[in-house]
């Protein structure tokens, strides 16, 4: 008598089986890192004292907005944007390039850390300007292609979702000794001076924002009292002169320092 296999379960087990050998090759799936890897020597971070600058070491490409900001989409445009030969590129070195002026763009940022040394190196990267409105940043090993970590920030993710807390798009790494990282970034905005991104040591980083903020503060506590004593004067030409202050400091405070929006 031959034994028969439930349709149902046999069903269940196929897709199961189907999902796991997907998982599997979407993690085994390796990125064409060879024109990056060979155009970036790599910072040594073991031969730097944070916080150290990565903008001039980067090369930067530029193309039209997708307007898609999720993740998958921008897996797969890294997997494009890598395989672009070598003349796609500019250098980051000029500002110019690293900025765009009332024109939507995305901007594609290339960079390559290394450790040298014996002991694994733990840094946030911090990107400035602030405002900036969507980001993706990936981490690829640079020997193997593998894709190590996809973190998304900006403006456009909630704050209480960032991967670290910060009003500018910050994103933790790590390297253990002897690797040697490729790092990418894709930039979606409208209008943005020229983008810089720094390496920080995490404990350090995060005294300096506080001693910042406390001095944002006084400052913004100082200008006020100035402010109000130009108005108990009423003259016209205090009056004037405490109007054009408050203008200047609120596009201080609102626009160039993430001050305002973290005490909202």
């Amino acid at each position: 008598m031959t034994a028969t296999i439930p349709l149902r379960p046999a069903l269940l087990w196929l897709l199961l089986l189907c999902s796991v050998a997907t998982a599997s090759a979407d993690s085994a799936t390796t990125l064409p890192v060879e024109n990056a890897a060979a155009a970036l020597e790599g910072l040594d971070l073991a031969e730097t004292t944070p916080p150290t600058s990565l903008s001039e070491q980067l090369l930067i490409h530029k193309e039209v907005p997708d307007q898609r900001p999720d993740q998958q989409a921008a897996r797969s445009e890294l997997q494009r944007v890598l395989a672009l030969p070598p003349e796609a590129w500019a250098s980051g070195a000029d500002p110019d390039a690293r900025g765009s002026s009332f024109v939507p763009v995305t901007m594609w940022m290339l960079g390559a850390v290394r450790n040298r040394s014996d002991a694994p190196i733990e840094r946030w990267l911090v990107l400035e300007p602030w405002r900036l409105w969507d980001v993706h940043f990936f981490v690829v090993d640079a020997e193997t292609g593998e894709l190590l970590d996809h973190a998304a920030g900006g403006q456009r993710v909630p704050f209480e979702d960032r991967v670290i807390p910060a009003q500018e798009a910050s994103f933790p790494l790590r390297l253990a000794p002897g690797q040697r990282l490729l790092l990418a970034l894709r930039i979606q905005d409208k209008t943005f001076s020229a983008v810089t991104l720094t390496l920080h040591d995490p404990r350090m980083r995060a005294l300096q924002v506080s001693r910042l903020h406390d001095a944002q503060v006084a400052l913004l506590g100082f200008v006020l009292a100035i402010v109000l004593v130009l108005l108990v004067q009423a003259e016209w030409r205090y009056t004037l002169v405490a109007f054009w202050l408050t203008a200047a400091t609120l596009f201080e405070f609102i626009y160039l320092v993430p001050l305002l929006p973290s005490l909202v």
